[in-house]
């Protein structure tokens, strides 16, 4: 079914490199706009956070996406403590994770809102289980959530997007079982505190360059200007008309 769709499509999207290197033969007709929020001003990324360290998890939130893991990396870290915004979507978030006392849930939140929980925290959590494809080709919009408003990205490295996160220098990176490795990066967020107004200020610029979403619109606009509008009207004309029926 995705090849036929690959295959009578004018163009395709796709949202990382990864995901366009996969596509073969079609690669000639893919534009990659990525998974990246509208620019939320730089007055959150001077929001430093206050008080105790905080870890910000959201989106969908399950026992596939490092709860346990990071649950157990703050119950090892003092002063350490969790916003938590997104949908429970199994019973150890819905009845574990989101109850813990570690952690501050805040709900279903808007995007807009949950760039300013981000800001208020000192890394954006984004871990994906390593059991199948669609993990280890994930394209977290997390990344560039916490580039927007200036925090690094927890990221498990055997994540694709991982490698991204670590060349543009804003992912804290250890495998998704590394129990120590994750405990060494919450313990050491204190301490990145004091370097944090210079990491926002460059990841914020290299959101702006390369990854925002005003950017992704104009790749947008040129993909819907490149489509040839007569093979469109002949496409469409002939992809709604019925077969007629044998005799």
């Amino acid at each position: 079914a995705s090849n036929i769709c690959k295959t009578i499509s004018n163009r395709l999207i796709v949202t990382d490199t990864n995901r366009w290197a996969r596509l073969g033969k079609f690669r000639s007709k893919a534009t990659i706009v990525q998974n990246v929020p509208e620019d939320p001003g730089k007055h959150l990324s001077r929001n430093l956070p206050t008080g105790a360290t905080k870890v910000f998890v959201t989106g969908a939130m399950s026992t596939r996406r490092g709860l346990a893991q990071i649950l157990q990396a703050v119950e090892q870290t003092p002063e350490t403590t969790i916003v938590a915004a997104g949908m429970p979507s199994d019973e150890f978030a819905a009845e574990t994770f989101v109850k813990h006392p570690r952690v501050d849930y805040r709900g279903v939140v808007t995007p807009r809102q949950s760039l300013e929980l981000a800001a208020q925290c000192d890394a954006v959590f984004a871990f994906y289980e390593p059991s199948c494809e669609n993990h280890l080709f994930a394209s977290p919009n997390k990344l560039f959530d916490g580039m927007s408003v200036g925090r690094p990205v927890i990221i498990n490295s055997e994540v694709k997007m991982s490698e991204l996160a670590d060349r543009l220098r804003v992912g804290l990176l250890c495998k998704y079982h590394d129990a120590e490795g994750l405990r060494s990066i919450v313990a050491s967020l204190p301490a990145q505190r004091e370097n944090l107004p210079a990491f926002a200020e460059m990841a914020r610029r290299s959101f702006l360059e390369d990854h925002s979403w005003e950017r992704m619109e104009s790749l947008i606009a040129d993909l819907y200007a490149s489509l040839d509008d007569s093979t469109n009207k002949s496409h469409y004309k002939t992809a709604a008309s019925p077969k007629p029926k044998a005799a």
